[in-house]
């Protein structure tokens, strides 16, 4: 990594929290002497002694779910998830510049904002995972997401899509997020809606699947609206996606033909899903979205 790439403009370190990192040989602050770790050519900031079960947990359920299911083209969704990120440039109202992708997994949706011609950092816990995003995206480095590595104020746009509901402790993300965004920056949201009659057909599903950990969880409307609202100003709550995308999920725990064209079935089951996005039945949707802002 060279001194002028997208992090090292950006990085501050964990310990004085100045901007004074470089990166050769490895993460080293010029100021406090602060040492990181260069992990297979990944820039390393967690101070692994602020982990705690839980997180080493999710971290193995990441692990597992990168050929499981993010890069496991056999599934639907993995299709889904590529496909659906080129609408993520428009939430956001197209901006321009430098955005952070948080709990990037392996890059889908910030590589959205790549093909829009943003600059993008991907930020995760699961070295797998940055590996894999590490193809798509600018820059990666491997954070807690309730410690980021970065400068005040540094980034013109955050996304963070399927990322709020793995986080050991959101409260303290967000206010991360809101540190590191420039006033006047957007930020897009994306997690799993809480049906109640649903979560315990989930956990049944998924009860001896490895890539979700007990605390995999999602939110009702009101609290992810109040989550972020108490550090962003909220300017957009919407559900999407009210019954193709459960159709995908469906299909996916079955064997399908390995012949069957997967991709196109997937465009075919999004499309379906973005028509029904604009009659009343997206009230049903099952994907919670929040467009919020950082005030100046």
């Amino acid at each position: 990594m060279t001194e002028t790439s997208p992090l090292a403009q950006v990085a501050a370190c964990p310990s004085c929290h100045q901007r004074g990192v470089r990166f050769v040989p490895h993460p080293v602050c010029k100021d406090c002497g602060w040492t990181g770790r260069l992990d297979h050519g990944i820039p390393d900031f967690v101070d692994e002694a602020r982990l705690h079960e839980g997180h080493f947990e999710e971290v193995a359920a990441q692990t597992r779910a990168v050929e499981e299911y993010y890069e496991n083209e056999l599934r639907l969704t993995c299709h889904w998830d590529r496909l659906s990120a080129d609408q993520l440039s428009a939430w956001l109202g197209h901006p321009t510049g430098l955005a952070l992708d948080l709990g990037c997994g392996t890059g889908t949706a910030g590589n959205g904002l790549v093909r829009s011609g943003m600059t993008v950092i991907g930020a995760d816990l699961s070295t797998p995972c940055l590996e894999v995003a590490a193809r798509r995206l600018s820059a990666v480095a491997r954070v807690e997401a309730s410690h980021l590595p970065f400068a005040d104020q540094c980034f013109d746009a955050v996304v963070c899509r399927g990322a709020l509901h793995h986080l050991d402790d959101p409260e303290a993300a967000m206010g991360e997020l809101r540190r590191v965004m420039k006033p006047g920056a957007r930020a897009l949201f994306m997690d799993p809606r809480e049906y109640a009659w649903l979560e315990p057909i989930k956990h049944t599903l998924r009860k001896n699947d490895e890539s979700f950990t007990h605390e995999h969880h999602a939110f009702g409307i009101e609290d992810y609206r109040q989550l972020i609202g108490r550090h962003l100003t909220v300017e957009r709550v919407e559900t999407q996606h009210p019954f193709a995308i459960l159709i995908a999920h469906s299909l996916d725990l079955l064997p399908l033909p390995k012949l069957l064209p997967r991709r196109p079935l997937a465009q075919a089951l999004l499309a379906l899903d973005r028509r029904l996005d604009r009659t009343p039945l997206a009230q049903l949707g099952h994907l919670l979205v929040v467009v919020a802002k950082k005030d100046g």
